[in-house]
């Protein structure tokens, strides 16, 4: 498992017995870990109470090679999954429910977009790079929760598809970069939606060109090694770029 999964990270105050949980992406304040008589107890920020962050700084303070909080988060996965196959036969990489998200106008369907705070600015930054250049760039999709996720593919089940033809256009839930509140699946007005046809786009062409700029990479190229399509309308934030 992959210690960059961890969302927060944990900063020691002035306080000997307290420590900061920060944003590991921004490093914006989102609570306080107290240690006093060996007990701890943490304090959240009030809309981040139900985001598990919780379960996350006491295991990283306890463990901070951040191992018990990947087997925590990989045994929730397993029982998300249970009713669609047994995740250890899923070799796809596992990815983290945003707990941070600001809302950003609408989707082409006329839905709240939903990323993280840090993502979002870029794609701003990047939308309107676009627009000067006579690009307008669209989001068809962006965060996506792990149950809509799941709920997502049994329709498709539901409606007579076969998992393994699913997973070759929706991953598993717990295995999708919408989670992380990073990824956005883009066109352009005019353009087609959610077809390879988009790459011949005037929109793709400046993707290509400029999203590395923001920060946005194309996570499904041609002949990728992950068994998912392509798919040249799919791009995901990366803050380390």
């Amino acid at each position: 498992m992959n210690p960059s999964l961890t969302r927060i990270s944990l900063s020691k105050s002035s306080s000997s017995d307290t420590y900061f949980i920060l944003d590991r992406f921004d490093n914006k304040k989102i609570g306080k870990l107290l240690v006093k008589k060996d007990k701890i107890k943490v304090k959240l920020k009030e809309k981040y109470k139900n985001k598990s962050y919780k379960t996350e700084a006491k295991s990283l303070f306890l463990h901070p090679s951040a191992d018990n909080w990947l087997e925590l988060y990989w045994q929730y996965l397993k029982k998300t999954n249970k009713v669609l196959m047994n995740i250890d036969e899923y070799s796809f990489p596992i990815h983290f429910e945003a707990g941070r998200l600001k809302r950003f106008k609408k989707d082409i369907f006329n839905r709240d977009i939903f990323l993280h705070p840090l993502a979002g600015r870029y794609w701003k930054k990047m939308k309107k790079a676009a627009k000067k250049d006579g690009i307008k760039l669209q989001i068809i999709s962006a965060f996506r929760s792990i149950q809509y996720q799941k709920k997502l593919i049994l329709n498709k089940i539901n409606k007579g598809q076969k998992l393994e033809e699913i997973l070759k256009v929706n991953v598993l839930p717990g295995f999708s970069e919408h989670h992380t509140g990073f990824a956005i699946d883009l066109t352009s007005k005019g353009e087609v939606v959610l077809e390879e046809e988009f790459e011949k786009s005037d929109a793709f062409y400046w993707l290509v060109k400029n999203a590395n700029q923001f920060g946005f990479y194309l996570s499904y190229p041609r002949n990728n090694s992950t068994g998912v399509i392509y798919e040249p309308w799919h791009w995901c934030f990366q803050s380390d770029f």
